[in-house]
């Protein structure tokens, strides 16, 4: 192992921006390890799909918070479609102030195994995306469905004397919004669930500079996800 990063470095051309992709689990039992790895690296991308412990996550943060490589998470940005679409639901003036309101979430996802942790990390990002906007603890309840499909189903919010729904058409996979009996489709939702691996790691790239509310929201999805350990 120890013979790994100089081989890496040897192979860098000097002056251009490295990423390095971690296939699969990370390894928080040699988290050293990971860190001599990352030394000349400017973006570390994982996919948290495949995490099999909150541990793993805590690599993620550490990275973020304490050294100079930037971290993504294809998992994250599975996610861009649900944030755009729940965003919507704010867009309105008279909605604008309930998004410091919000009560409650029920977030429903589709999952193979629901005892792995990799399986509720988007469900764990989203709901941490919703406390930090809404800048209060939001009271979370994860609602876990064996399918044939990962990802989020539903998300429904208790606005107090309003509720909202974010849900995907199994038919058309697109999305809906539905707040207090008012469906819409909301405009310019990327489908990133549908895209590929490797779509969605040039859609990493081609982005120039880190992604500044992931660090934000790391620490409250290791909380979560310590939580229900």
């Amino acid at each position: 192992m120890s013979r790994v990063p100089p081989l890496v470095n040897a192979l860098l051309i000097p002056d251009m921006p490295v990423a390095m992709w971690w296939v699969g689990d990370l390894p928080h039992e040699n988290a050293e390890y990971v860190q001599t790895l990352l030394d000349p690296v400017d973006r570390l991308i994982v996919d948290s799909v495949h995490f099999n412990d909150p541990a793993d996550l805590g690599i993620v943060k550490r990275v973020a918070d304490d050294t100079a490589t930037a971290a993504a998470d294809l998992n994250w940005i599975r996610l861009e479609e649900w944030r755009t679409a729940t965003a919507s639901v704010f867009d309105p003036p008279e909605m604008r102030e309930k998004i410091r309101a919000v009560k409650g979430v029920r977030i429903v996802a589709s999952v193979e195994d629901e005892t792995y942790f990799g399986e509720r990390i988007a469900s764990l990002f989203f709901a941490s995306w919703l406390m930090a906007q809404s800048d209060h603890r939001v009271e979370t309840t994860f609602d876990l469905q064996k399918g044939e499909r990962r990802g989020l189903i539903r998300v429904e919010l208790d606005l107090g004397d309003s509720k909202a729904t974010i849900e995907r058409d199994p038919v058309r996979c697109v999305l809906s919004t539905n707040v207090d009996g008012r469906t819409s489709l909301p405009d310019a939702v990327t489908r990133s669930q549908l895209k590929g691996i490797d779509e969605l790691i040039v859609r990493v790239l081609k982005q120039p500079n880190s992604d500044r509310m992931l660090p934000k929201i790391l620490p409250l999805a290791l909380e979560l996800a310590q939580k229900q350990k």
